[in-house]
């Protein structure tokens, strides 16, 4: 009896806690489905207090432009307008309620307008002058000092978009009032600035690549070949024309740099090139050459913009185009030399033929390096 009396006045509180472990567990599930509507409504709150009601329908505008793509022809992807970097990767990606699809029709409309256009990046200024390469450096607004050191060191071989190598700035559209000011004006000095009225976050660089196959093929036609590069880079441009002319078959339907033949999406949340298996359903990418620095013909890229609009967006720019690639047939070509990291200075390697591009060098680095002589 006394073991069956022990049994059953243990029996009421160990029920009473299973109960309450059932609920923490809900609350927890609850917490963890709403945690990045949280972040979306103080994320926009910080902004509407930083902004004017102009930029916020502004945004608001460039926003409902971003959802021109759609599965289907139903279903809208979610933007990233007016969220931070770290907090798009949960919002934007993780709230795709179907997969998305390889391919569509007509989804992916590139609709956007220039806000700036300079139409002289790639003025000819005689009957016989060529146009060999167009370089489109993606930067973002509050990254003028970084333009400045490029302009000041591995951009001289543009002669100021007067030579046979040409270059632009790549930007989107962000609210703050006072750095769109400040773009306007050093556009006004330099003349090499472009940009569209999508907003501008790294999770939509591939509206930005789009905007540099479109330019390219629009406003600079008689280009030949087209780099796709960023403002945190050492670009050889002798050394780059070398390889361009010993690859200039290759090219017509390829994409060079540093391309990796094989890859896979990143699963992990808390990376920066996180891919949900909502946006990328597959276990393995068709390989991509990195963003930091690749090269390809006026053709491929007339056709990647193309082939686009039946290409569901992607986020990770550099996948996408090799998604592109892949449906056209074509291929991408490691070359040596093109480097995703920062090999250790030496100004004969940097100033010479097999070295094409560094990656992470500050502005600091770029003036250094590029007054350095090489002494043997």
């Amino acid at each position: 009896m006394a073991h069956k009396s022990s049994a059953t006045s243990f029996g009421t509180p160990k029920a009473f806690m299973m109960v309450l472990c059932f609920l923490f567990f809900i609350i927890l599930v609850f917490v963890y489905n709403t945690s990045n509507k949280l972040m979306y409504i103080a994320s926009f709150y910080s902004i509407i207090r930083r902004s004017s009601l102009q930029h916020i329908l502004m945004g608001i505008q460039s926003r409902n432009a971003s959802y021109e793509m759609t599965f289907n022809g139903t279903l809208p992807l979610p933007t990233t307008a007016f969220i931070t970097q770290n907090k798009a990767n949960t919002i934007a990606l993780n709230t795709i309620e179907m997969q998305r699809p390889d391919e569509c029709q007509s989804c992916f409309a590139h609709k956007f307008e220039y806000i700036i256009d300079n139409h002289v990046v790639c003025k000819l200024y005689s009957d016989s002058q060529e146009i060999d390469l167009i370089i489109l450096i993606f930067t973002t607004h509050q990254r003028q000092q970084e333009r400045n050191s490029i302009r000041q060191t591995w951009l001289k071989f543009t002669n100021r978009n007067t030579a046979n190598v040409r270059y632009s700035f790549l930007l989107g559209e962000i609210p703050d009032a006072q750095l769109r000011k400040l773009v306007e004006e050093e556009n006004k000095i330099h003349n090499d600035i472009i940009k569209e009225d999508f907003v501008d976050t790294y999770q939509n660089l591939t509206y930005k690549t789009i905007m540099a196959f479109k330019y390219a093929i629009t406003k600079c036609s008689y280009a030949k070949f087209v780099m796709k590069t960023d403002d945190d880079m050492w670009i050889n441009i002798p050394g780059l024309l070398k390889v361009i002319e010993r690859e200039k078959k290759t090219l017509q339907t390829a994409v060079i740099g540093a391309c990796h033949p094989v890859a896979g999406p990143i699963r992990d949340t808390f990376s920066k090139w996180y891919a949900s298996f909502q946006s990328y359903p597959h276990d393995s990418y068709p390989g991509f050459c990195s963003g930091t620095g690749y090269v390809t013909s006026i053709n491929v890229a007339r056709k990647v913009f193309d082939i686009s609009k039946n290409v569901p967006f992607f986020h990770l720019e550099d996948v996408y185009v090799a998604i592109c690639i892949r449906k056209l047939g074509y291929r991408l070509h490691p070359i040596a030399g093109f480097n995703i990291g920062r090999p250790p200075f030496d100004p004969c390697i940097y100033k010479g033929d097999n070295l094409i591009t560094s990656h992470e060098v500050s502005s600091g680095m770029l003036i250094s390096f590029w007054n350095t002589p090489c002494r043997r």
